[in-house]
């Protein structure tokens, strides 16, 4: 597996993926989120620091990184886009997006105005969505390469630079958002964000343009096996379709083995065509007592397939599973294999 993070904030939920630090919010006007998305995050609203942070499992020497990111311009200062730090949490580098002159900068280290390695060959529209692809390789303590590519072109392509901050030649995070709080009042929206490491012989590399869409349950699956909780809708399937997800209605089950799947909405019109490069599902779950008590995202392509049982607690939480390839097959996803797709969980 090489996907290493995949959100578009479609929960409607904030908190659906990574940590926080400051104000960040679920926003879907000004401006109007990318079709067929009905949401994207919004960082640092009213002018204050705000951005969201993934901590890979192991550090890495290469990733790419993609999102959409729409900058709301309050003065003239320039701002954090994205930026990387070590295993020891140190920052790597940093890419910026200024409010004066419109042009996109790369630093080495976290400090904006320091250490510059390459400024964009033209400005960029600030505001309107764009797609940024960012490439950071470490290859030793005094050169890497670092490409910024947007809407499909490269503005920066840097090659043997030093482009490492501290002792640790890694990078274990990602961040998106406001670094520092701005005067004026600026945000940026950052929308379809996914990471990919290097690694194996599926997504890794260069992401491209996408879209990550949310398909809801929207019917019965082959199982029906747990019992619904809360204000009962009349189907298993509609406990759980709630945008953002809560637990005003939910099923549950305290027998092991009990597995529920539902039927999902079909890949939204303007996406069809486009490839598959990854399905995750997305579960939302917590224990009703301090007994211990797991849930398995289960999702059935042809077969049933079972993942690993994921511990749950007294508290509301996320858990995901990812499917870079269709469980059935072993081959990349088709539109056929995903709109026939059900997902849900197995007590366990």
């Amino acid at each position: 597996m090489t996907r290493l993070v995949t959100c578009g904030w479609e929960t409607g939920d904030v908190n659906e993926s990574g940590g926080v630090t400051g104000s960040t919010a679920i926003a879907n006007t000004s401006p109007t989120p990318r079709l067929p998305g009905l949401y994207y995050l919004r960082c640092g609203s009213g002018g204050v620091t705000g951005y969201r942070s993934w901590t890979f499992a192991a550090p890495k020497t290469e990733i790419w990184m993609r999102f959409a990111a729409f900058l709301n311009v309050s003065g003239s200062n320039e701002m954090s886009v994205a930026w990387f730090n070590d295993s020891a949490n140190g920052g790597q580098g940093i890419v910026t997006w200024s409010m004066a002159d419109f042009y996109v900068r790369v630093y080495r280290g976290t400090s904006i105005g320091s250490n510059l390695l390459g400024t964009s060959g033209q400005p960029i529209q600030t505001t309107a969505w764009h797609t940024f692809e960012i490439r950071w390789q470490i290859a030793s303590a005094t050169t890497g390469i670092v490409e910024v590519w947007i809407d499909g072109s490269r503005f920066i392509n840097l090659t043997g630079v030093d482009n490492t901050n501290t002792a640790n030649l890694n990078i274990q995070s990602a961040q998106v958002g406001f670094s520092f709080t701005p005067p004026g009042s600026p945000n940026i929206c950052i929308d379809d964000l996914a990471i990919n490491d290097t690694l194996g012989t599926i997504n890794n590399g260069q992401i491209g343009d996408g879209r990550v869409v949310l398909l809801r349950p929207n019917g019965p699956g082959s199982n029906t096996n747990q019992v619904r909780g809360g204000t009962d809708s009349g189907a298993n399937w509609s406990q759980v379709d709630d945008i953002p997800m809560s637990f005003s209605d939910y099923v549950y089950s305290a027998t092991v083995g009990a597995r529920d799947t539902y039927a999902l909405q079909n890949i939204p019109s303007q996406v069809v065509g486009w490839a598959i490069n990854a399905v995750e599902f997305v579960g939302y779950g917590q224990n009703s007592d301090s007994l211990p008590g797991s849930l398995a995202p289960t999702v059935v392509s042809g077969a049933a397939f079972e993942s690993a049982a994921v511990p749950m607690t007294t508290s509301p939480t996320y858990f995901r599973q990812q499917y870079e390839t269709d469980p059935n097959t072993g081959a990349a996803w088709t539109v056929a294999a995903l709109n026939a797709l059900e997902a849900g969980t197995t007590v366990r």
